[in-house]
C-alpha cells in the first residue's frame, strides 16, 4: 500500500510539470498566396504583453511560452490568426490578405489614426485619384 501510494504522489507530481512546462516555440510567417516570408509580423501571446515580430526572413523565435498557450500573428493588410500551442514548437504559418484592415487606417501626417478616431479637416483619396500618374508638363514659371 505504502508503494501504491508513492507511485501515485510520483505520477501527479510529474503531470503537473508537464501540464505547466515551458518551451521555446520558433517559426517562420509567410503570405498564403505567394509563399513569400514577411518581415515584421507582430507575435504576442494571447492576454499578455509578451511577444516579438519576424525578421526579415519571417522568422521568429519566442521563449518560455506555456503549453495551451494562444499565440496571435498580427501584420498591416493580414487578417489576424490564432494559433494554439501544443507540443509542435516549430511552426509555419500562413497569412492572408485581407482588405477590410486596409479601411480602418487613415495615414496623417505626423502618425496613424482610425476612422473613428479622426477629428478636424480630413480629406479621403481613394486610390484612383493617388495614381494620376506622372505630370509630363510641369507648369511654366511665373517670373517677377
Amino acid at each position: 500500500m505504502k508503494n501504491f501510494k508513492l507511485l501515485l504522489f510520483g505520477i501527479l507530481l510529474s503531470t503537473s510539470f508537464t501540464m505547466f512546462a515551458q518551451q521555446t516555440v520558433k517559426g517562420i510567417v509567410k503570405e498564403k498566396a505567394s509563399g513569400d516570408p514577411l518581415p515584421g509580423v507582430s507575435v504576442v501571446v494571447k492576454g499578455t504583453t509578451k511577444g516579438t515580430e519576424t525578421d526579415f526572413n519571417g522568422n521568429f523565435r519566442l521563449e518560455k511560452v506555456n503549453t495551451g498557450a494562444i499565440l496571435v500573428f498580427r501584420y498591416l493588410g493580414y487578417a489576424d490568426k490564432e494559433i494554439t500551442i501544443g507540443t509542435e514548437v516549430n511552426l509555419t504559418v500562413e497569412l492572408t490578405e485581407s482588405s477590410e484592415q486596409l479601411d480602418e487606417i487613415i495615414v496623417v501626417g505626423y502618425g496613424t489614426t482610425t476612422i473613428k478616431d479622426a477629428t478636424g479637416s480630413v480629406e479621403a483619396i481613394t486610390a484612383k485619384e493617388f495614381t494620376k500618374g506622372n505630370i509630363v508638363t510641369p507648369r511654366k514659371l511665373i517670373k517677377w
